[in-house]
């Protein structure tokens, strides 16, 4: 996985990070993706709550890697059986709007601004959390590749909530 983000930083700095976007429900991906991680990090509770069903264009093996790259770091900054919470919503402004929020041990406001920067650990966690520093990087840059946004909230010891947007496909094109 490490050698896979390597490459993957490696691309997107040269400009040659691939995607092969689809028009797909986004609720059946959501649904997909928390059934999937349900497995994978059985310690912790993960809750969806859905909006409308929304059409949009995207890359699935990309956004799997952001919905991956999210959660997990929602598990790994968070307590075994805290609950981590997947929302949808779509604030009519033409994007879907994904909230991935955790109870965990939250971040300064130095580290908010910092976190998607290549290479950026926080100091209180280099020594407790294993990690280079390039997951949440690739995240933004996915994001980004598909027209959105991506930003973080968070308090220290109260836990965090990552957000990002991406357009939605009109309706007429599907």
């Amino acid at each position: 996985a490490l050698v896979h983000q390597l490459l993957d930083v490696s691309r997107i700095e040269n400009g040659s990070l691939q995607s092969d976007k689809k028009i797909v429900d986004f609720n059946e991906f959501i649904t997909g993706m928390a059934n999937l991680t349900r497995h994978i990090l059985p310690n912790h509770e993960l809750t969806t709550n859905l909006c409308e069903t929304l059409p949009v264009k995207m890359d699935l093996l990309r956004m799997e890697q952001v919905f991956s790259n999210l959660i997990g770091n929602a598990a790994k900054y968070s307590a075994k059986g805290t609950q981590i919470e997947v929302t949808c919503s779509n604030p009519a402004n033409g994007f879907v709007q994904i909230a991935v929020k955790d109870q965990g041990i939250g971040m300064t406001p130095s580290s908010v601004e910092s976190i998607f920067e290549k290479f950026y650990r926080d100091k209180d966690v280099i020594k407790t959390h294993s990690g280079l520093g390039v997951g949440l990087y690739i995240t933004s840059k996915i994001i980004i590749d598909h027209g959105g946004e991506i930003w973080v909230e968070s308090t220290p010891g109260k836990g965090s909530t990552f957000f990002f947007t991406i357009p939605c496909v009109a309706v007429e094109a599907v």
